[in-house]
């Protein structure tokens, strides 16, 4: 059993507001039962209202100054209705984390939280760590935003999202009556970066990139008949998913989690055959616009004819792109790196020297639906909006390098050439 060292005496201070003592180290500490050297105060503010701080002196007058010094600023704290209560980052941080799950679970946006959640853990945590909140300056959130333009070179709209999660924290530190007011946050629009049209693929890029994927399954080095198979598969996928996204404007997400039962084939065989794909919105990877349907071009129903004809996994309820082997029946998320091998064969997207050109992700098979249907095809700017999930603004904006009067009719009328 742990000997107990003797503590010495408490000592009052101005009528009781104040007590200093003295603290024991705990398990699993190699001290356990010893005294701790620096004083300890409990500051007694008013009834029900009291905090033990340390010191950090075992120096007695220096530890009766800095209690005093420390007494009258909770007072001044309580004088002004705030909370005396530690209030350092971390804390305040997983609780408006946990506060704001029940809002956003009920709006159906728990995607939306995951997203917040992961950037004030990964980030804001990181930076703040247990630094006091009330002790956190405008200056202080501009310079992190600064490192996250410059250094990360997040783009405005997803920084703009990381200081809604740290604008999360504060007003939880409101609520708690942590900090009397919320500071000044950056504004976004001096860091306004030129406008970039949504990068897409030339008629050309597309050509040669459709024509590395028609093979690219063939194009793999001797493994194990197993490993080889699988692998095969998986780019035989990647040149589906693809295909799929450039002749119906999907998101990568939707893509991924779109199901067989979300595939209907309309006028087959006849010369407007098309068909509608539904994003469903109780996936939220797959929606970033709720549940909606989408219209693809004749050759998607091509497409997913083989990919069905290719996988065992083609029941209604089976993901359209579905992993096999250790993961088999789970959507495959990411092609990431199997199309980035893709564009490099193509000679697409890297420069002379093997570096990787900005804009050549998979995002860009979307914006390639959208400009070529705008710039080559009879199209309407409006049902191509739709179908994109944006507004028209938006589709204008970001994609189109033709005029409206360029526009012409409906979506049937594109052909999938």
């Amino acid at each position: 059993m742990t000997e107990l060292q003797a503590l010495p005496p408490r000592i009052r201070l101005d009528d009781g507001l104040i007590i200093l003592h003295k603290k024991r180290h705990k398990k699993p500490h190699v001290m356990a039962g010893q005294v701790i050297k620096n004083w300890y105060a409990t500051i007694n503010v008013k009834r029900g209202s009291r905090r033990t701080i340390s010191t950090q002196t075992e120096h007695l007058p220096t530890a009766k100054r800095f209690a005093r010094q420390q007494a009258q600023i909770f007072l001044a704290r309580v004088s002004e209705g705030m909370s005396i209560k530690a209030d350092h980052f971390v804390p305040i941080a997983k609780r408006s984390i946990q506060d704001n799950k029940l809002q956003f679970e009920r709006r159906n946006q728990i995607e939306s939280w995951k997203m917040y959640k992961s950037q004030i853990e990964n980030f804001w945590i990181e930076v703040f760590g247990n630094k006091r909140i009330s002790e956190i300056t405008s200056s202080d959130i501009e310079n992190e935003l600064k490192y996250l333009l410059d250094v990360k070179k997040l783009a405005n709209n997803t920084a703009r999202h990381y200081l809604l999660g740290l604008r999360w924290v504060f007003k939880q530190a409101l609520k708690e009556k942590k900090i009397s007011n919320l500071p000044d946050f950056p504004s976004l629009r001096k860091y306004q970066k030129p406008f970039k049209a949504r990068p897409s693929f030339s008629e050309e890029e597309w050509k040669k990139f459709n024509a590395v994927l028609y093979d690219f399954d063939k194009d793999l080095e001797k493994k194990s008949a197993t490993s080889l198979k699988q692998q095969m598969y998986y780019r035989r996928a990647l040149r589906d998913w693809c295909q799929l996204i450039s002749y119906s404007g999907l998101r990568t997400g939707e893509a991924s989690l779109l199901k067989w039962k979300d595939w209907k084939i309309v006028n087959e065989g006849q010369k407007n055959e098309h068909c509608i794909l539904d994003v469903r919105g109780e996936e939220k990877k797959a929606s970033k616009t709720g549940a909606r349907q989408v219209i693809g071009l004749k050759f998607v129903n091509t497409c997913l004819t083989r990919r069905k004809a290719d996988t065992t996994l083609n029941k209604p309820d089976d993901y359209i792109f579905s992993h096999i082997a250790r993961h088999e029946g789970k959507p495959i998320m990411s092609f990431r790196n199997s199309f980035f091998k893709a564009l490099k064969k193509a000679n697409i997207g890297f420069d002379s020297e093997g570096n990787k050109l900005p804009g050549y992700t998979p995002y860009i098979l979307r914006g390639t639906y959208a400009t070529l249907r705008l710039t080559l095809e009879n199209v309407d700017i409006y049902h191509l909006a739709q179908n994109l999930g944006n507004q028209v603004e938006i589709t204008e904006k970001y994609y189109s390098k033709a005029k409206p009067k360029d526009f012409a009719e409906t979506l049937s009328k594109i052909s999938e050439d």
